[in-house]
């Protein structure tokens, strides 16, 4: 899974996020703290993580005679 290390200059601490989609774990972090140990702190945090994972729901895939949403109009997927 993409790691993204995000420095903020007004961080305190780093803080570990994953994204809503759970496309990627998201860290931020201090300015001075060294990218290793952000990579260090995801790792460490493996089990969190699963956890998390598992709460995001999974899209189902269109499939035909089903609708989808296109512009404000409804259309029926063949």
């Amino acid at each position: 899974m993409p790691l993204a290390i995000r420095r903020h200059p007004r961080a305190t601490r780093m803080t570990l996020r994953l994204a809503p989609d759970g496309s990627e774990i998201r860290v931020t972090l201090p300015r001075w703290v060294p990218t290793a140990d952000a990579v260090d702190f995801a790792r460490s945090r493996t089990d969190w993580l699963e956890s998390q994972l598992v709460k995001v729901a999974r899209p189902d895939p269109p499939v035909p005679g089903s609708t989808i949403s296109y512009r404000g109009r409804a259309l029926l997927l063949d």
